[in-house]
């Protein structure tokens, strides 16, 4: 009965892998496929599985097509025989294995992860034809990018690739790092990587760029950085971010959201060092610049200085010769009307000198006089102010104490809290909840029974 129904049939099945094991001696393999609850790791279904030398060669094309290994926790689509033995029970045959299913699983995955992006966090992520416009990418990089955060694992080969390729830089470039060590593999190390990312916008460091790297690995490897919240976060980070996350095909959700993406770790440090050499041969082409534009100006300078000099001299001799007599004859002039002027002027000086020895002393003697008048004055209006001044101070002291919080407690009143606040307003205390009461010397818990408006003029003088 069992034959009639399904011997020479295929079925094509979706389920998880479980149980795994694989014997490359033979090449054959056993494992589970199981069905779970479907939001949940319920298993609702398990069923064995056996892929024998073809199936097998099936799975290894599906893992270089994919760039996903065959694992326990993979979700797949199988094409399987049925095979039941009463020695063994029954039990599936795997004779291919769908990769287009599985590839079009993470890109159903990746695509709903864009969606909610762009629905979600529109005020720093939004599409632009085919390009995806973010905050972070608006973000301009500093002309030298030296203080960097690097976001990796400790053991990752591309970070060691990183770093060495960065040390050896042949101009001698060097770099202040920081280091956020964290796994980068796998769907689970997600959180971590998003809490390394906002422990480094909490440093309070001004990074010049955030450096996201790691290997090369199979394509679910990173799905990791198709993850929502990872990407939002790279979306909106305030320090540049550029990825090398090892991939040479396609681009990850965090790459198409950050500043700058990279293929390989070593890529984003050449691209570093590319970047400040930019910048350092812009410099040097202005030094150069500057060093031309000066020694032409000066050359240019140095011959119209040596033309006018020579103009000058030449000018400057003619200009001493015509006037050598004109000054002889002046000179002479001036010696005669100086003895002239200084004949008629000579009682004249004598009357003003007698005004210059008298005139001061009467003014100084005037001007004294009014000073000490001046002092008197202030001594007394001072004395004046002080007195009207210590006045007003008595009085304000006396109104600080009458309005002391502590000197109105004293007198029967008391300050109401609820919630830790002051309360001026009943209708800010709901029915039923505790307040304090705090009065001069103690404080009161309780609740609130009942309220009622009152008028109060019974407080009116």
């Amino acid at each position: 009965m069992f034959q009639k129904y399904f011997d020479g049939k295929h079925f094509w099945v979706v389920a998880d892998v479980t149980d795994h094991k694989h014997y490359p001696a033979k090449d054959h393999r056993y494992l589970a496929l199981v069905e779970k609850k479907e939001g949940s790791n319920d298993i609702v279904a398990k069923i064995s599985a056996v892929a024998w030398k073809a199936g097998s060669s099936r799975i290894k094309e599906f893992e270089r097509i994919t760039g996903q290994k065959f694992k326990d926790g993979i979700n797949v689509m199988v094409k399987v025989s049925v095979n039941y033995q009463s020695a063994y029970g029954l039990k599936l045959t795997i004779v291919d294995i769908s990769p287009e299913y599985t590839i079009g699983v993470l890109e159903q995955q990746r695509q709903e992860t864009l969606r909610r992006l762009l629905a979600e966090c529109t005020g720093y992520i939004k599409k632009v034809g085919n390009e995806y416009i973010t905050s972070n990418k608006s973000l301009p990089y500093n002309a030298v990018l030296q203080r960097l955060a690097v976001v990796t694992s400790s053991s990752s080969a591309g970070y060691q690739d990183f770093q060495h390729t960065l040390d050896a830089n042949t101009f001698g470039y060097r770099f202040t790092i920081d280091r956020y060590f964290t796994p980068v593999q796998g769907e689970a190390s997600g959180i971590e990587i998003c809490s390394k990312l906002d422990e480094i916008v909490g440093a309070q460091v001004a990074y010049d760029a955030v450096i996201i790297i790691r290997g090369g690995g199979a394509q679910t490897d990173f799905l990791v950085f198709d993850q929502f919240e990872l990407c939002r976060r790279v979306a909106k980070l305030p320090f540049p971010v550029i990825t090398g996350i090892g991939h040479q095909k396609d681009e990850t959700i965090a790459d198409l959201l950050a500043k700058t993406s990279t293929k390989t770790p070593t890529k984003a440090a050449e691209f570093i060092i590319a970047h400040n050499r930019h910048f350092e041969e812009a410099m040097l082409a202005f030094r150069n610049n500057i060093l031309i534009k000066a020694q032409a100006m000066l050359a240019a300078n140095n011959r119209a200085m040596n033309s006018f000099n020579a103009i000058v001299v030449n000018k400057a001799k003619d200009v001493i010769a015509r006037q050598k007599e004109a000054h002889t004859r002046f000179n002479q002039i001036v010696v005669n009307k100086s003895k002239e002027m200084l004949l008629h002027r000579r009682s004249d000086l004598i009357h003003l000198s007698n005004q210059f020895i008298s005139q001061p002393k009467i003014i100084v003697a005037g001007k004294n006089g009014d000073l000490k008048n001046i002092g008197d004055n202030l001594k007394v209006n001072i004395r004046k102010l002080f007195i009207n001044q210590r006045g007003y101070l008595g009085h304000f002291d006396s109104v600080c104490r009458l309005m002391s919080p502590l000197n109105i407690l004293n007198k029967g009143f008391a300050i109401i809290y609820h919630k830790d606040q002051i309360v001026a307003n009943a209708g800010n205390v709901p029915l039923g909840t505790e307040i304090k009461i705090r009065m001069a010397s103690a404080e009161i818990i309780a609740n609130t029974k009942t309220k009622k408006e009152v008028n109060g003029n019974e407080f009116n003088l």
